[in-house]
């Protein structure tokens, strides 16, 4: 019986973690384990408030280690005091908090990276009140020192704004930029980086002086003769 149940947990677990971790930031492997370990339910959770794979990389933050260390010290308490006790359940919670507070750890660092999305169907995102794919607004944008008329997603396409082009709409409580709205990061004029010209490296080679080869010089011509030997011709 404790076989069959344990198989069940481990088969509904790959499902959580294939049709819905797999289309989020935490991933497939990561919702595995902590709905492994924790019953299910700490996987549905973490998957739950994990952002979708669509968006950038989660970036780590010093919370994140602070509670993960803090919630990974608790489980190995937990896990000693059960193991004395011999309580499975017990011994099995306390490993999911150690899990959990080793994914807190890994993700303050910003090495969660979900390398293999896949999106079966979009569950609602409740992260944010107004979801990122919404296009149903009217969007003014800055034009010099006024603003423009209310302009639809679509029109937005046509006009071709740029990454520091100032938007508002409904929902947000200041002008923002561009880049900074989810939504119109497929229609934004991304500004390339500055161009810089590729170093190229000048190898200079050692050049080695060779001297030109010796030749000895034969001096029997020109010997000097003493001067009672010269002939004295007038």
């Amino acid at each position: 019986m404790l076989a069959i149940s344990f198989l069940l947990l481990f088969l509904l677990s790959f499902c959580i973690a294939e049709f819905f971790g797999r289309s989020k930031h935490i991933g497939r492997w990561w919702t595995f384990a902590l709905s492994l370990t924790g019953f299910i339910v700490v996987g549905i959770i973490a998957c739950l408030f994990s952002p979708s794979a669509k968006r950038k990389t989660t970036k780590g933050h010093i919370a994140h280690l602070i509670v993960g260390v803090l919630i990974a010290i608790h489980g190995v308490l937990t896990f000693i005091m059960f193991s004395v006790q011999a309580e499975p359940v017990g011994i099995s919670q306390a490993i999911a908090f150690m899990c959990l507070g080793s994914y807190l750890i890994v993700l303050s660092g910003g090495k969660v990276v979900n390398d293999d999305p896949k999106y079966y169907f979009t569950l609602p995102d409740i992260s944010r009140t107004i979801t990122s794919d919404s296009t149903d607004f009217l969007y003014y944008v800055r034009e010099g020192d006024n603003n423009s008329e209310p302009k639809t997603f679509e029109e937005l396409k046509v006009l071709k704004i740029k990454e520091n082009t100032p938007v508002w709409r409904n929902g947000l409580e200041k002008w923002v930029l561009a880049k900074d709205l989810q939504e119109l990061d497929s229609i934004i004029l991304h500004e390339p980086p500055v161009f810089e010209e590729p170093k190229v490296e000048v190898v200079v080679e050692e050049v080695i002086v060779v001297p030109p080869p010796f030749i000895e010089k034969d001096n029997s011509q020109n010997k000097i003769i003493p001067p009672e030997f010269r002939s004295n011709k007038f």
